[in-house]
């Protein structure tokens, strides 16, 4: 915990987390399902460790072949011009209609939000004012408990049922590159 520039108290990431990481898996190379399977077609590319693309008119969603019940996710965002982007995670059976959490940086209404693909409900979401283009994003899954930190700052905190399925990102409307995208798997994991 530590204070603001206008005194109020924060909560931030905890780096004795990283003690518990089992295994880290990247998110940069091409192991992933279809473009278009949900949402657009759209062109995602990998380079260097940088995940780029552009949704032209719907949402991008790129699902990697990597499944954990108890992880973090972690990416710097880089918005060009996007809606919003983000991560998306328990996506269930390969099927974006039930069980998936998604996790938005919502740029046009300055919210981060905890919402699920395709209806995408107002699960839990908290007023953040995005004044740069690139943003580091954790969310921490353990159990049933979500935490998400945008520069390591807590933002949203939620506890709600999950189902464990595959991880992926996801970007609305727009350009967005993901670089140093990771998925840490936490001990007990039953992946």
């Amino acid at each position: 915990i530590d204070v603001d520039e206008n005194g109020k108290l924060r909560v931030k990431w905890f780096s004795g987390i990283e003690s518990l990481y089992t295994e880290d898996v990247p998110l940069c190379k091409e192991n992933t399902y279809n473009s278009g399977k949900w949402g657009s077609l759209n062109e995602w590319s990998f380079e260097d460790g940088k995940v780029s693309v552009k949704a032209k008119s719907d949402i991008g969603v790129k699902i990697f072949d990597v499944k954990a019940k108890n992880f973090v996710i972690e990416t710097t965002v880089q918005r060009k011009d996007a809606v919003s982007a983000g991560v998306i995670f328990d996506v269930f059976a390969d099927n974006l209609y039930i069980w998936n959490r998604v996790v938005l940086l919502d740029y046009l209404k300055n919210e981060v939000w905890l919402t699920s693909a395709r209806n995408y409900p107002k699960i839990n979401a908290r007023r953040f004012d995005f004044e740069k283009d690139s943003y580091d994003l954790k969310v921490l899954v353990v159990g049933n408990t979500i935490e998400v930190y945008v520069d390591n700052v807590l933002t949203v905190h939620h506890i709600s049922e999950r189902h464990h399925g595959k991880i992926g990102l996801f970007v609305e409307r727009g350009e967005a590159c993901f670089t140093n995208s990771v998925v840490h798997k936490i001990s007990d994991d039953e992946s």
